[in-house]
């Protein structure tokens, strides 16, 4: 059975590097305050829909974070979504199958998150949610695929 959604595996590579590259990036400005001024369009120049400066507009920001964020999110679904070398059934079965479980840890970690983080803080958690299903699910995929390929060894 072949999906239409996967890219081609040669992608692969290229959304590990992206992935390494958001990381890398994320925490550059955590420890050095890395700090990349750009002009942006924003909807909403004066911050929270403020009357100070009506309208949007382009402003200078900081687009370290943003860009940490879309180079993770790119490169983890890059990954996700790239076929493996051998793609077949089974396969296929174990991407269903790594899905399913990272969107249901995603969702218990969003329950305990409701239920403890507040304020600002809460904010914080939404945004690291973004990624967290796709790091789950590639986290959760290869490590089945090494278990399997680990166990076909054993048997031969």
């Amino acid at each position: 059975m072949r999906s239409s959604l996967l890219l081609p595996h040669r992608f692969k590579l290229i959304g590990w590097c992206l992935l390494a590259l958001g990381i890398i990036c994320y925490l550059a400005n955590v420890v050095w305050r890395l700090n990349i001024p750009f002009w942006v369009f924003s909807i909403d120049r004066s911050g929270l829909l403020s009357s100070d400066k009506p309208g949007p507009g382009l402003e200078m920001q900081d687009i370290a974070l943003s860009l940490a964020g879309v180079l993770a999110i790119v490169g983890s679904l890059m990954v996700g979504y790239s076929r493996e070398k051998q793609e077949d059934e089974f396969i296929a079965r174990i991407r269903l199958t790594s899905l399913q479980w990272a969107v249901l840890v995603n969702q218990l970690l969003l329950v305990v998150s409701i239920l403890v983080v507040w304020d600002m803080n809460f904010m914080i958690v939404m945004l690291y949610n973004i990624v967290t299903i796709p790091l789950i699910f590639i986290v959760r995929f290869n490590y089945l695929l090494l278990r399997y390929a680990k166990q076909a060894r054993h048997e031969k």
